[in-house]
């Protein structure tokens, strides 16, 4: 359960308001950082340091290491499931309609 509430925190919490705070003054629009924080880069770092922690042997690595894996996976899965709801949303359809390329 406590793994599942960090997974939340960070995906809809810190993420995002960091990425907020970074684009502050960028010139982008709302709707455009609003998606820069939900798709943000992540993963690949949090892997490679989660590994750094699991060959360290600090207590609590393996913990660590599985939280690490979580979150990135529940990262993929949430963003990979919500791409063309957003893409719509971000260029301002209501419709149902499937997006079709020009």
């Amino acid at each position: 359960m406590v793994t599942v509430a960090f997974l939340v925190l960070v995906l809809l919490g810190a993420r995002p308001v960091a990425f907020g705070i970074a684009l502050l003054g960028s010139g982008l629009s709302w709707r455009e950082r609003v998606v820069a924080a939900w798709f943000g880069p992540k993963g690949f770092a949090s892997v490679v340091y989660g590994l750094y922690i699991l060959a360290s042997g600090a207590p609590d690595a393996r913990r660590l290491f599985n939280l690490t894996a979580v979150v990135v996976a529940g990262s993929i899965i949430a963003h990979s499931s919500t791409d063309v709801v957003v893409a719509r949303w971000f260029q301002g359809q209501e419709s149902e309609q499937p997006m079709v390329p020009e």
